[in-house]
């Protein structure tokens, strides 16, 4: 059933467990250490996927080569099932078919819908991934903006929106999606952090404990660094004319995304509107949170779940994080001042720097 695909997931996820960190969007850097302090060989690997840069260090050596080779193979195995740039893809034939008929799908694309399914319920459907025609219109998506949309537009795109009519199953062949209304599936909130998962996936099965793994910004750590420290992170300061850094962590055995609109926005009769859609109400939402970040136990769930937070709103997400045992930091704009907030369960990584 959907639970034991999900159950499964983080079981493969738990494997990694010894130092596993995620980082999401463009807003969070690498930290450097020391350079008195004696480095253990590492390899370095980069490449080209879903749009975007991928990166990999691991701490040991091996043929750097050989890796690129396989991360290369398994990255153009997720996108052909996941994009939404490629007419022929899965998830493009899928939003193609028809309503109210049992859709086969495959193992991997089931297990990032039920984990979307899981998160759309825990953020009160802030983490929506049926809402990509809304932000298309918004301006947000490939094509370019038509202007701010009338209360008509958004109704009726609203009326396409909701992951409530997605019902996902398992029969004797294997797994099947019902779609109940002319849905739009877009997983581009999710489905980098899913591939990181999936490189370091690889990496335990060859029975490496140290790396790092991130695409376009989403990131995971395992173990140690080259220099035998805990992988040091940076959220970065929303201020586009000084950036900088607002605060430091160290991380081990966890999955670390950030997601923020101050960099993404588009501006209609001088009013400046936020990427992050509200996926009830189909407008960008207006709350004073410009960035949070969530540590989880992979990449894909804090993903999704910052992006769920961003919706929510300061108050919301910070409650729901405490009530569910989560490391969050939020940074909001109080009249041009920016203020931290935080979860008793995120103050502990701040030492750990």
């Amino acid at each position: 059933m959907v639970a034991d695909l999900i159950a499964t997931c983080y079981t493969k996820a738990r494997a990694l467990r010894r130092t596993s960190f995620l980082l999401f969007g463009l807003c969070i850097f690498l930290l450097g250490c020391s350079d008195t302090v004696s480095v253990l060989p590492h390899v370095k690997v980069a490449g080209q996927t879903m749009g975007t840069q991928y990166h990999v260090t691991l701490v040991a050596e091996t043929d750097a080569d050989a890796l690129k080779a396989a991360f290369d193979k398994r990255l153009a195995e997720i996108n052909k099932v996941m994009s939404t740039y490629d007419p022929e893809s899965e998830l493009m034939q899928i939003n193609r078919a028809p309503v109210a008929q049992p859709l086969p799908i495959s193992d991997d694309l089931a297990a990032v819908l039920a984990l979307s399914l899981q998160i759309y319920s825990q953020t009160a459907g802030g983490f929506d991934v049926t809402v990509g025609p809304l932000v298309n219109r918004w301006g947000f998506g490939p094509v370019e903006a038509k202007g701010k949309p009338d209360e008509a537009e958004v109704a009726t795109l609203l009326a396409s929106v909701g992951s409530d009519a997605l019902t996902l199953e398992q029969a004797d062949s294997g797994w099947q999606l019902v779609k109940h209304k002319p849905v739009f599936i877009d997983l581009s909130a999710i489905a980098k952090g899913w591939a990181v998962d999936e490189l370091a996936g690889m990496l335990v099965a060859r029975g490496y404990q140290d790396f790092l793994v991130e695409i376009g910004g989403e990131l995971r750590v395992s173990g140690k660094n080259a220099r035998g420290a805990n992988w040091s992170i940076a959220v970065e300061r929303p201020s586009l004319a000084q950036g900088g850094v607002q605060a430091a962590i160290g991380v081990s055995n966890l999955a670390v995304a950030t997601s923020g609109s101050y960099r993404n926005y588009q501006m209609y009769n001088g009013v400046q509107y936020s990427h992050t859609i509200d996926p009830s109400t189909g407008q960008p939402v207006t709350h004073n949170m410009v960035s949070i970040t969530v540590l989880a136990d992979t990449c894909a769930e804090a993903d999704a779940l910052a992006t769920g937070f961003n919706v929510m709103g300061p108050e919301a997400a910070l409650a729901e994080a405490e009530a569910r045992g989560l490391a969050v930091f939020i940074l909001v704009d109080e009249g041009g001042e920016i203020r931290e907030l935080s979860s008793s369960h995120f103050l502990p990584y701040l030492s750990q720097h």
